[in-house]
């Protein structure tokens, strides 16, 4: 009698490295510098355009859109607010270069009129930010438009935003996860994605992919990849797909989720039975969950 073969375990994927604008953004805030300066659109093999619109050289809109235009491209946008509020507050020629950042003199105009309005720091990014957001949405082709929060916890830096642009859901649902995956790992920074709709907010990444699971498991069981593909590609979802497996593994610790074989029979697969990878269950995006 003859023993089945067992094929050879596949090796596993090298890990993804940054984007290189991306490594020389956080090279830069590291040394306390400015980010990078602007690529022009075409230049760079992938297409990402990194622009500093409150920099040196001031990217202004009309270069971003051009990068997006055809669909195909994606902008990193590095926005400081309080320096935008200070080229509006100020009576030099960078403000008369307003209207070119924002890509109109009546955007320009309106958040002139609303941060005469506004009374401390916090006020100001969320006006700007709101401001540069619905310019961004309205002034290019964009579909997804991400922004993360970056905070220095160390006090060395003040608070900026990075935008992250593109009409391609993929790259949408890759950009989080590398975004998060930097930034977690950096001592001294914490990042969270600003909520659009309300840009002070600071939603709970693990209670919104915790709320989305509930909801996506309210009626059916649904395969993995249905968190970790499907729903990090939909506009106005922040968590990225890492989060996702992090949370329907926590969920299944704690009794709220069972895990079923990936051959569509229903049995449960209990994290005992499946393998580990440094001590945690293993997750593939063909296994199946369901509510308990």
């Amino acid at each position: 009698m003859h023993k089945a073969r067992v094929p050879a375990p596949r090796p596993l994927p090298p890990p993804r490295a940054p984007h290189p604008l991306l490594a020389r953004y956080f090279e830069a805030v590291d040394r306390g510098a400015p980010p990078p300066s602007a690529a022009p659109p075409g230049q760079d093999a992938q297409k990402l355009l990194l622009a500093d619109p409150c920099g040196p050289a001031g990217t202004e809109f009309a270069t971003i859109a051009a990068a997006l235009e055809d669909g195909t491209g994606d902008a990193l946008i590095v926005l400081h607010p309080e320096g935008l509020a200070r080229i509006v507050n100020s009576r030099t020629e960078a403000a008369a270069r307003l209207p070119a950042l924002l890509g109109s003199a009546e955007r320009a105009a309106q958040l002139i009129a609303v941060l005469h309005g506004c009374s401390g720091p916090d006020a100001r990014a969320a006006a700007v930010l709101q401001a540069y957001r619905h310019a961004l949405t309205g002034g290019t082709e964009a579909t997804f438009i991400t922004v993360f929060w970056i905070e220095d916890t160390w006090g060395r830096t003040a608070g900026h935003a990075l935008l992250h642009c593109t009409a391609q859901a993929p790259n949408f649902r890759l950009v989080k996860d590398l975004l998060w995956s930097i930034s977690d790992a950096r001592p001294g920074f914490r990042s969270r994605v600003l909520d659009p709709a309300d840009p002070p907010a600071h939603p709970s990444r693990d209670a919104e992919a915790e709320s989305l699971i509930h909801a996506a498991l309210a009626d059916q069981p649904r395969q993995v990849s249905h968190f970790t593909r499907t729903l990090p590609e939909q506009p106005g979802v922040w968590v990225a797909p890492k989060h996702f497996k992090q949370a329907l593994l926590h969920l299944e610790a704690t009794r709220r989720l069972r895990v079923l074989d990936k051959d569509g029979s229903g049995r449960p697969l209990p994290a005992a039975k499946r393998p580990k990878r440094q001590g945690v269950p293993t997750l593939g995006d063909d296994f199946w969950v369901e509510r308990c």
